[in-house]
């Protein structure tokens, strides 16, 4: 039987702790098909030789970029381009010549490596906006099997996504893959019209028909281990955490909003929308203390530079306009949190306050909710633009760019009745429960499985009889 081959930017390395969920779910299943493992080493430099890992139940393959690569492919092309675009903020690119090709080289010497280490049969599960060239790079190379990309973040309306260099190129290099997975049904729809604008290519239900070859669009939304998840919030480290919180807040509750440090996630959008809420409900005043963590990401983005001064301004004007001796109403920290003292955080937390303008899917608002106590749960405040939007209904939501909208979202939360919490609660942990990583996992992994056995089939069809043969 094929194995199973996994690419991602990152890898999980040996002995190392998975930091998230998706990490965790990914590390599992190539384990369990004692596959392989791609990806990049996290180091920058001369390039060595890719180096080859035996982890035990699976093999990890991982190469280091140039530092040219680094500032083209994944600083440029990547994260300057791509990032910007696929979120529909296409006023941001920042798309320098050579920057498309290194990216276009990169997925070449990706294909390079995975064609070495594997069997022309084997099956290849993509990740993210990275490889969108990758299955056509691996087809150039005789790869037969079945190669699926999952898309993490959201794909734009047609009229977006044509403005990117390279557009139509990359939706012809996209369609080499036999299933591409998307968090929302939007952003299937999007990526169908895009096909049908540029290419004239026709849909057939979920399916993309390109010459002889066809392509299944999934919507597949991503989830996370809730149980796993509850059990380190009420763990001892978790609880550390949230008893030094608890003792920080002398009585007053708390609103959390955990995000990277990126133009996404509407942080300026949301520190306004909370001066808003103080604004409008000055009874609120001392009663309430806001936590916003925002770890720095992509540093080396001049956008990311940009916008880190511009939330430390509206911080500091949050807290100068409304702030006291003794109440800081916004505290606002730019590091890193481990998982356990997040889950504390997040389980320490009255409203968990999730308003990106544009997200994939934001497992975040997720694991807020799988924090929780049921018999005493906080509130979801989540952006309608979030992809998780689609499922947690059960959340209030609230428009991102309406400051007026979230500040009555978040007085809606604060003065819920327990009863209600816990309705909305149990709505919602059911549904984490259900459709979680492992479910996530299962869907796309079996989705590569038909298709492999399909073409056997085929094969067996069109391959003479043995004893015919000979005749």
């Amino acid at each position: 039987m094929s194995r199973l081959i996994v690419v991602s930017n990152r890898t999980v390395a040996p002995g190392q702790t998975a930091a998230g969920g998706v990490a965790t779910g990914l590390a599992e299943v190539v384990q369990r098909n004692r596959g392989v493992w791609v990806g990049w080493s996290g180091e920058v430099g001369p390039q060595r030789e890719a180096q080859e890992h035996d982890a035990g139940d699976y093999t990890l393959l991982r190469y280091d970029l140039s530092e040219q690569e680094h500032a083209e492919f994944y600083n440029g092309f990547a994260n300057g381009c791509l990032w910007p675009t696929l979120h529909g903020r296409d006023d941001l690119l920042d798309c320098q010549e050579g920057h498309l090709q290194t990216y276009d080289a990169v997925n070449t010497r990706v294909a390079g490596l995975i064609a070495k280490a594997t069997d022309a049969q084997d099956r290849i599960w993509v990740h993210d906006y990275h490889f969108l060239p990758l299955a056509h790079a691996l087809r150039e190379r005789g790869h037969r099997g079945p190669i699926g990309l999952f898309l993490h973040v959201p794909f734009p309306e047609p009229e977006v996504y044509a403005r990117l260099p390279g557009a139509k190129r990359l939706l012809e290099q996209l369609l080499a893959y036999d299933v591409i997975g998307f968090q929302t049904r939007r952003d299937r729809r999007n990526f169908a019209r895009s096909a049908r604008e540029q290419l004239g290519v026709r849909r057939h239900d979920t399916r993309l028909d390109w010459g002889e070859h066809s392509v299944l669009l999934e919507h597949i939304p991503i989830g996370i281990d809730a149980d796993n998840f509850h059990r380190l919030a009420t763990g001892r480290k978790a609880n550390e955490h949230a008893s030094r919180l608890q003792e920080a807040l002398r009585g007053r509750r708390q609103i959390i909003g955990v995000d990277r440090l990126d133009y996404s996630k509407g942080l300026l959008h949301r520190v306004r929308a909370y001066g808003a809420l103080l604004d409008a409900r000055p009874e609120l005043r001392r009663q309430i203390e806001m936590l916003q963590v925002a770890p720095v990401s992509r540093g080396g983005v001049s956008a990311y530079q940009e916008l880190r001064e511009e939330l430390e301004q509206q911080v500091a004007h949050v807290n100068g306009v409304h702030g006291d001796i003794d109440w800081t109403p916004l505290r606002y920290m730019n590091r890193t949190l481990s998982r356990s003292a997040l889950a504390g955080l997040y389980r320490g937390s009255a409203v968990g306050f999730i308003t990106p303008l544009r997200d994939g899917m934001n497992l975040v608002a997720k694991e807020y909710v799988a924090a929780q106590d049921p018999e005493d749960p906080g509130v979801l405040v989540l952006s309608r633009y979030a992809g998780a939007a689609e499922q947690m209904d059960a959340a209030l939501i609230v428009d991102p760019f309406r400051a007026e909208d979230c500040a009555e979202g978040l007085s809606r939360a604060l003065l819920m009745s327990r009863d209600e919490r816990r309705e909305r609660h149990g709505e919602l942990y059911s549904d984490l429960c259900r459709y979680g990583v492992h479910w996530w996992a299962r869907q796309f992994e079996e989705a590569l499985l038909r298709i492999a056995q399909s073409r056997d089939a085929d094969a067996s069809v069109e391959a003479p009889d043995a004893d015919y043969a000979m005749a």
